[in-house]
């Protein structure tokens, strides 16, 4: 480059850019010799990619968005404490396949039974209830520390044998004699976790009464947010929607039937399990087991 000025003539190097140690470097050709700019350009596969300088303004609007994001995810989803039997337990694999779906993998299985007839509980997964549905108050962090820790505390056991029931018209898996073991843990479970649970709506709380409650059910949903808690508690594994008579007459045998090898072990209780619901409506997920070991 030249300049003219009078009638002298200057050569101008390359601009030269400072380094850190104060020294001067003349500027490389490419994108790398390049001043900083508001907005660079970095080459990526032979195409230029724009990349927008982040400024305090934009991030905080970002990290607003986020956090809405989040609480309206802790507004809207549910936990529960479950049992459910382990992954390598023939029990579970007739489960879920009875029910079409596998909760922890996600998978969709080929039911036995008709879609329509299973479609209730297997949004739930195949499990039985220690703590019910709720929605958090605290964080699912929170949520499962203190559940692992009660797990910690707590000894595996044996269920005495289950057997396919009629259960308020529903089908399901129930215990054939009492367990004290496994009613001292769903009592744990109510009573240990219940810090982590948000007072359920008001539009919850009608559902619920609907069908009528005792004066004992009514006193454990309005301190504990569900009626069928502690001494109103039944360990049953659902594993249809409510039948009619002449259904219920047709499917009993044949649910029978389907569990009736994998029912022939005792089932064993060695972990706990927590099923979450991202969304009102969505199928459960089994989110984490956590192993009993007192």
């Amino acid at each position: 480059m030249v300049i003219r000025r009078g009638f002298s003539r200057f050569r101008c190097s390359r601009p030269r850019w400072p380094l850190r140690d104060g020294s001067r470097q003349p500027a490389q050709a490419g994108a790398e010799g390049r001043a900083p700019a508001r907005i660079a350009r970095q080459t990526e596969g032979g195409a230029l990619t724009r990349i927008a300088r982040q400024t305090p303004t934009r991030i905080a609007r970002q990290t607003r968005i986020s956090l809405l994001r989040i609480s309206k995810r802790a507004l809207t989803m549910r936990a529960a404490i479950y049992w459910a039997p382990e992954v390598d337990d023939p029990l579970w694999h007739a489960g879920c396949t009875w029910l079409g779906r596998d909760p922890e993998s996600g998978a969709a299985l080929t039911t036995p039974a008709p879609p329509e007839l299973v479609a209730e509980p297997a949004r739930y997964g195949f499990h039985a209830t220690l703590k019910p549905p709720m929605r958090l108050a605290t964080s699912l962090d929170a949520l499962r520390e203190d559940a692992a820790a009660l797990a910690a505390r707590s000894a595996p056991f044996a269920l005495p044998p289950l057997a396919v029931t009629e259960l308020a018209g529903f089908l399901a898996l129930c215990e054939t004699t009492p367990c004290p073991a496994l009613g001292a843990l769903c009592d744990a479970c109510v009573g240990a976790l219940d810090r982590h649970r948000a007072p359920p709506p008001e539009a919850e709380l009608a559902r619920r009464r609907h069908g009528g409650l005792s004066a004992r059910e009514e006193a454990n949903l309005a301190r504990w947010g569900y009626p069928h808690v502690f001494d109103t508690w039944r360990f049953h594994m659902t594993i249809s929607r409510r039948l009619a008579p002449g259904e219920m007459a047709l499917w009993r045998p044949r649910a029978e039937a389907w569990f009736a090898a994998a029912l022939a072990p005792a089932p064993r209780v060695a972990t706990i399990a927590i099923f979450t619901e991202e969304a009102p409506n969505a199928p459960f997920s089994l989110a984490a087991r956590l192993p009993l070991r007192g």
